[in-house]
């Protein structure tokens, strides 16, 4: 993408200076430090996928846990006589 690209990305999705000034400033220290070509909505496409992973892996924990709560719970343990 060029600048020009980016710069209607940043216009259409509404972030707070702070955060696109961050995508820049690490989309920078990847070229510098890694020779990698990004631009920062590279940077800002990578953080939502991984967020989204991350998001994806909690739903489904809590989706088994509460399969696993009904499946307990519609099972009375018989109690034990002594």
């Amino acid at each position: 993408m060029d600048e020009l690209q980016d710069d209607h990305v940043a216009r259409r999705i509404v972030m707070r200076r702070e955060v696109w000034d961050n995508l820049v400033h690490l989309a920078d220290a990847l070229r510098e430090s890694r020779g990698i070509e990004v631009t920062p909505t590279d940077v800002a496409t990578i953080a939502l996928e991984a967020g989204m992973s991350e998001v994806r892996k909690a739903a489904e924990t809590a989706t088994a846990a509460l399969e696993n709560k009904r499946t307990k719970g519609g099972k009375k343990k018989a109690k034990r006589k002594r």
